[in-house]
């Protein structure tokens, strides 16, 4: 299971339900960055892992060595289309005007998924199970099909998952962590204790730098263009520290009342004790050597009948 749920309290509570999704959706759009929103993401790639990094090092040199780099962008069109050929077994030329672009393949599809149940499989009943496994084969196919037509538009689109803390009104969730109202002091409550650094990425921030046309001379701007800022739960906001404070209060009550059970039976242990060694000295059957000093005397204190 992951970590982060450690201090996600399991319950009926609303708190509850908004951290577990929140999570969850951070697990998803993590799993999919890692396998699938990369350059050159594809079933081959998978196949090969060395592909996609001798691919992007290829690309990253062509890029360079241009001044627009517009000789890059051809490039890894060209190859992406490449390989989506080669993943669908076909050596007929793509069609740029279909509204269906190729799958990225079930390998890809699978590993994500994989991933997912692997972390969230302890918060999943198996009557679940296979609705969402349904439910993530359709995210992941829609995510691919995004990312292909991405790739092959000659765009150079980079997936940023980590997020940068100056920017939280550009990432903010307004599910998770929608803005509070200040204290009276311009201060935002929930930095006054702020000790905890990390961003849980939801959705990682999407950039893109855009092919103009530009006139003989001019000078093209390597300036990204924000596609989607991410969305993001710092871990200092209300919802995440609540949750924290809830769920340290209840192992602190579950510890002590399991200290106090076992305190318990100690004291019924040792009461026991004490009493089976006080019956042991009082009662049962008489020695040997005391059974033969009782038989003497008696033995002495009788007559037979000869006397």
């Amino acid at each position: 299971m992951d970590s982060c749920f450690k201090s996600v309290p399991i319950d009926d509570s609303d708190d509850s339900r908004d951290l577990r999704t929140a999570h969850a959706q951070r697990i998803i759009s993590k799993a999919i960055c890692e396998d699938l929103w990369k350059p050159f993401s594809s079933a081959l790639a998978v196949q090969h892992p060395g592909l996609s990094d001798c691919l992007s090092k290829i690309s990253d040199s062509l890029d360079k060595s241009s001044q627009d780099g517009r000789i890059a962008n051809v490039w890894t069109a060209l190859t992406i289309r490449a390989l989506q050929l080669l993943q669908d077994g076909t050596t007929a030329p793509p069609v740029l005007e279909s509204k269906k672009p190729p799958s990225t393949g079930s390998t890809i599809a699978d590993s994500i998924i994989s991933k997912v149940f692997r972390s969230l499989s302890p918060l999943i009943s198996l009557s679940q199970a296979e609705t969402l496994r349904t439910d993530l084969h359709a995210v992941v196919n829609s995510s691919a099909d995004v990312w292909n037509y991405a790739q092959a538009s000659g765009l150079k689109i980079t997936i940023d998952p980590v997020l940068d803390r100056a920017y939280r009104e550009e990432w903010r969730s307004q599910q998770f962590d929608p803005a509070l109202p200040s204290d009276g002091n311009d201060t935002d409550p929930d930095l006054a204790s702020n000790t905890h650094p990390r961003v849980f990425t939801l959705f990682p921030r999407v950039s893109a730098r855009i092919q103009e046309a530009l006139p003989p001379g001019s000078f093209p701007n390597f300036e990204p263009t924000v596609i989607h800022p991410g969305v993001g739960l710092p871990e200092w906001s209300s919802l995440v520290v609540r949750g924290k404070a809830y769920q340290e209060e209840r192992e602190d009550y579950i510890n002590e009342a399991l200290a106090n059970v076992l305190k318990e039976a100690n004291m019924r242990a040792s009461g026991y004790r004490r009493r089976a060694s006080r019956g042991s000295s009082t009662s049962g059957p008489p020695s040997p050597s005391a059974q033969w000093k009782t038989g003497s005397a008696v033995n002495k204190g009788s007559k037979t009948e000869y006397e």
